[in-house]
């Protein structure tokens, strides 16, 4: 009861902490941070009415506490994508695709359905006397499948971002942070399967126990014990803040340049040379085209190159040109990318295309 307690004053004073300091500069992330808080809030609730009540822990409260859990996850998946990226990451199928997994073994559940059909070795979750072993331990299987899937895609994302990110200037504190944060994860992982899926018969809950117990302070402590991370999310911010009645000013500035003045076409075409014509910075015009079309950078410029490209084919020009002409006059640097750009767009090479939809 008194580490529930601990922990939801532990929570309350790092969302106090963060709501004060969040600005319309930092909100992109900084709201996907203050959800995942106020989730994790509501699971020593849920223990400490269970407590008061002498309710017991039967299936659907359990459920549900490991329900919000897995929201909570995804929302802290959401805050590190969107802080690395340098905008408001978008829910998609990876994070999705987790939660209905959970929520259809949890209805098979409901009717002694398990996927891991082995009673727990324990009596209690804390002090709260578990009524059903089997669903209890099932449900607990379900939540760290599941987690897994959304841990191990949140590794994936941040490696493939982090050394380009334009708005997370402090990478290691920041990298230190969100790899104590996995860590953790993965302890508790271990230290649930142990105690919970009788790996070890009870003579050894005098070890179990404690551990179990050691590594949730761990958790509850995570957010204060490092607090150069958490002094710094706030400071991961968009410099430039586009404000929604300019947006559309400053695209249509953009799509300018490349539908008037077809800066596409030149080969050594990048987001600096971009930056220094249209005099938006690099981070401003990655948002304006990933708000405005979901397309990257790179993908944003080769939809003009193809789509130019193909205006090329309809006049002629393969009649007396080679493909590799064609690329060339497109703005692609090389043979290699105009046809691997060409395919990611139409589904079709070059060739393919003009025999099948030009001739």
């Amino acid at each position: 009861m008194a580490v529930k307690s601990l922990l939801l004053i532990v929570f309350l004073i790092v969302a106090v902490s963060v709501f004060k300091k969040r600005s319309d500069k930092n909100k992109f992330h900084l709201d996907y941070f203050l959800y995942h808080i106020l989730l994790l809030f509501l699971i020593p609730v849920l223990y400490i009415l269970l407590h008061y009540y002498n309710a017991l822990l039967d299936r659907f409260y359990f459920t549900l506490g490991a329900g919000i859990h897995i929201l909570s996850f995804v929302y802290m998946l959401l805050h590190i994508e969107s802080s690395v990226k340098g905008y408001r990451a978008q829910i998609n199928l990876h994070h999705i695709i987790p939660c209905i997994v959970f929520i259809l073994f949890a209805i098979l559940n409901l009717f002694d359905i398990y996927v891991f059909p082995y009673p727990t070795v324990q009596s209690q979750f804390y002090d709260i006397k578990i009524v059903n072993p089997s669903s209890f331990n099932n449900i607990l299987f379900i939540k760290q499948i599941t987690s897994v899937y959304l841990y191990a895609y949140l590794v994936n994302s941040y490696r493939k971002n982090i050394k380009k990110s334009a708005t997370v200037k402090k990478k290691n504190i920041y990298t230190i942070w969100v790899y104590s944060y996995i860590s953790l994860f993965i302890l508790s992982v271990l230290s649930n399967s142990a105690l919970f899926y009788g790996f070890f018969d009870s003579s050894y809950n005098y070890i179990l126990i404690p551990t179990h117990t050691v590594i949730t302070i761990m958790n509850i402590f995570y957010f204060i014990a490092t607090p150069s991370a958490l002094h710094y999310l706030p400071l991961i911010k968009v410099d430039n803040i586009l404000y929604l009645e300019n947006e559309n000013a400053h695209f249509n500035d953009l799509k300018a340049l490349f539908e008037d003045d077809n800066i596409f076409l030149d080969k050594d075409l990048s987001l600096r040379s971009v930056s220094l014509v249209s005099g938006l910075s690099e981070i401003t015009i990655r948002k304006l085209i990933k708000s405005s079309t979901q397309l990257n950078f790179n993908d944003f410029v080769n939809k003009y190159r193809i789509d130019y490209a193909i205006t090329v084919m309809k006049s002629g020009f393969l009649n007396v040109n080679l493909i590799t002409a064609l690329g060339e006059k497109s703005g692609f640097k090389s043979n290699h990318t105009f046809y691997r750009a060409f395919k990611k767009l139409k589904h079709h090479t070059p060739s393919n295309y003009y025999k099948k939809h030009l001739t």
